[in-house]
């Protein structure tokens, strides 16, 4: 009988609709994929793939853009404890590929791993240290570079590092391995080195946190133009097109919204743009245009339901921007 091991991570299919989940077998180099289809849950596939993975307290995840899988755990009480596993993903067939695997030499009883929006920077906690790997380059030791180191603080107990989940606002969020009352933020994840602004304790609890959710990556759509797109979901661009990282390009108000919904454009070099809203299906809600000579705009939203919808900036059949409000009709 086969052992799974307890970390789960999740993937949009490249068709839009379905999910991918993979397990990793218990010590050995074997990978379970399972698909979530509206027929509910199933085994899909098994592979073996690369060296054996080593189970133990960590994390696994997969980047935004659904091209990465990671899985990171601590293993044992030596000095070279932390093991760190990168494989390639494809989001139509489920295959992994190119299975790279580093052993860091520091020790760490407790750890996880999150990506950058832009898929690029992989974050590597380990209890008393922070690293960043650089996803365009060999994954190696020598291109895992130290970020910060604990800074001693107690918020009643050592705020030493844990888990890490990307969060809606493109911040990155770390819990602390004990009970206590902070959050330590990537404040600007797809930026290298300390660019990216790893601010320790910045959010103070009103209680004592140990938990971080796992929320698999939402704003993953189809996989535009592939072998697999074939279910018609075509409600908002691939992942891969957006610019996560890039300034805000636009004031949107109010939100929530009842009737009416404002935007305050901060750009006016384009020729065309469009500002689609996209419900939480995927299904275009409603399109306005929007002119480069008009800096204020404002749209009639009453025939929209209740909810929350995705919003996208198309300027010059590019997407610049992207983000979510709520309607709550009156």
């Amino acid at each position: 009988q086969d052992t799974l091991d307890s970390k789960i991570a999740a993937c949009k299919h490249g068709n839009g609709r379905d999910w991918w989940i993979i397990i990793t077998e218990y010590s050995k180099n074997n990978v379970y994929k399972f698909l979530l289809t509206p027929q509910g849950i199933k085994l899909h596939s098994k592979q073996t793939i690369g060296k054996k993975t080593y189970a133990g307290l960590g994390q696994a995840v997969f980047s935004p853009d659904g091209k990465w899988y990671v899985n990171y755990n601590t293993v044992g009480t030596n000095k070279i404890n932390q093991v760190v596993d990168v494989y390639g993903f494809d989001r139509c067939t489920g295959l992994l590929s190119n299975h790279q695997q580093v052993f860091i030499n520091s020790w760490s009883k407790a750890g996880g791993v999150a990506i950058s929006p832009n898929s690029r920077y992989l974050y590597i906690a380990g209890y008393e240290l922070l690293y960043q790997a650089d996803l365009q380059k060999p994954f190696t030791m020598q291109n895992i570079e130290p970020l910060a180191v604990w800074d001693g603080s107690n918020f009643p107990f050592p705020t030493t590092f844990w888990m890490m989940q990307l969060a809606p606002d493109n911040k990155i969020y770390m819990n602390i391995s004990n009970s206590s009352k902070v959050l330590h933020v990537i404040q600007e994840p797809d930026k290298a080195g300390m660019d990216c602004k790893f601010e320790q304790n910045a959010i103070k609890l009103p209680v004592s946190n140990i938990t971080m959710p796992n929320f698999p990556y939402y704003r993953l759509y189809d996989w535009k133009d592939s072998p697999c797109d074939t279910l018609g979901i075509n409600g908002a661009v691939a992942n891969e097109d957006v610019p996560q990282s890039e300034a805000m390009l636009v004031e949107i108000f109010p939100n929530p919204a009842t009737s009416n919904l404002q935007i305050k454009l901060k750009i006016n070099d384009f020729q065309e743009g469009k500002f689609h809203l996209y419900d939480t299906q995927g299904n275009l809600a409603a399109t306005y245009p929007v002119s480069k000579n008009q800096e204020e705009h404002r749209f009639d939203i009453s025939n929209l339901s209740n909810g929350m919808y995705f919003w996208y900036l198309i300027l010059d059949d590019k997407t610049r921007q992207t983000g979510k409000i709520v309607v709550i009709k009156e």
